[in-house]
């Protein structure tokens, strides 16, 4: 079990992602981002779309930065939520769609993130899901049925930290606990 994203982590990710993107027929880019957000790793599949290269990298980035899957990001940038306009913010660089993953250790610290592009945002998360197992694989008893088997468990935003008197925006918007959903 990796407890960085080192070099051998991150190749053994995109060999998983890759290996996924396969099986449903969909070539992809794929990258890897250390805890800092830092490039560790990347490739991009023969046919994958050219915006597709800076999209995957921008999800990992995201998905470190934010400390979330990008895809639990897209209720939080609607006009009217706690994140509306965030993608503008660092350069354009957060995306708010499927796609990012963070890396996490044992403990649940985020160590990195694998951001997928070159499908349809549900393709890209399944994707990325298959890279961030492989990164850490899950117990046998935390398995969902069917496609999802190989997806880990992701944060849920929740207002949880509001209710217990944080004065932090943020804090009311960020993961506070874990869990398990079957759904895309």
């Amino acid at each position: 079990m990796a407890k960085q994203a080192t070099l051998e982590a991150a190749e053994r990710v995109i060999e998983a992602c890759k290996k996924r993107a396969e099986e449903i027929g969909t070539p992809m880019s794929v990258a890897v981002a250390d805890a800092g957000a830092n490039l560790v790793a990347f490739a991009r599949m023969d046919g994958t779309l050219l915006a597709a290269t800076v999209v995957a990298q921008n999800k990992a980035v995201t998905a470190v930065e934010f400390q979330m899957a990008t895809r639990d990001m897209t209720p939080m940038v609607q006009p009217g939520a706690a994140l509306f306009g965030i993608q503008a913010v660092g350069g354009g660089r957060a995306v708010a769609f499927g796609g990012g993953i963070p890396l996490t250790d044992e403990g649940g610290r985020v160590v990195g993130g694998v951001g997928v592009s070159g499908g349809s945002p549900e393709e890209d998360h399944d994707v990325a899901a298959a890279g961030a197992a492989a990164f850490r694989p899950r117990p046998a008893a935390w398995a969902l049925p069917g496609s999802l088997a190989t997806s880990p468990c992701s944060a849920t935003p929740t207002r949880a930290a509001a209710a217990t008197g944080s004065r932090s925006w943020w804090a009311a918007v960020t993961p506070t606990s874990a869990t398990c959903s079957a759904t895309a």
